[in-house]
């Protein structure tokens, strides 16, 4: 749904049709999509009943100050990560994509110098999970699928485990950075 200005009581009257379904026990859960902050913010007060989830672009770099992710965490919603994963040069002007080539790489590297397996796909699920956003994996590799499956969503008993520690979520941080994966641990972790 298109929330333009040209569209604005669009959402609200979607919105009021989520809620009754959610009343009628038609639906478990109810979010939006695509909301910058200050349309979520809007939502909030117009709305009964408060989003469960807010789907939005986060893609590389990840920005974790992210005004609507900060929001959604301060209200409780759950924030949902779309294109989290794609290539980061599919989706960065030319002028960022060879800094974020690089980036990605040395998270490519830490991936292998944690020695678990981990491609640099799993290892950013992890990290992002590990900072409360979710990530929606798109696949048609069986061998991803796999993956995908046992980094985290909704099998707790497999994901048990597989978030990253404190220390490797930092150097996971200042590779995103453009940092060596190794280095800068100790300042990245002062910013989690």
């Amino acid at each position: 749904m298109d929330c333009s200005e040209r569209d604005r009581g669009t959402w609200r009257t979607a919105w009021r049709a989520l809620e009754r379904a959610y009343a009628e026990g038609r639906a478990r859960a109810i979010g939006v999509s695509n909301f910058d902050a200050s349309l979520l913010a809007e939502l909030l007060e117009f709305a009964s009943v408060a989003p469960h989830v807010v789907q939005n672009f986060l893609g590389f770099p990840y920005d974790l100050e992210d005004a609507a992710l900060a929001l959604a965490r301060k209200e409780g919603i759950f924030f949902q990560a779309y294109a989290a994963l794609r290539t980061p040069a599919e989706h960065l002007d030319r002028s960022d994509a060879r800094t974020a080539r690089d980036a990605f790489g040395k998270v490519g590297d830490l991936a292998a110098a944690l020695g678990r397996g981990d491609s640099a796909f799993a290892l950013l699920t992890r990290y992002l999970a590990g900072k409360g956003v979710g990530t929606f994996p798109r696949t048609n590799d069986p061998a991803h699928l796999a993956e995908n499956l046992v980094t985290g969503g909704k099998n707790k008993r497999a994901a048990k485990g597989k978030l990253l520690a404190p220390e490797d979520a930092a150097r996971v941080a200042a590779a995103l950075r453009g940092e060596a994966a190794a280095a800068g641990a100790a300042a990245a972790e002062a910013e989690l």
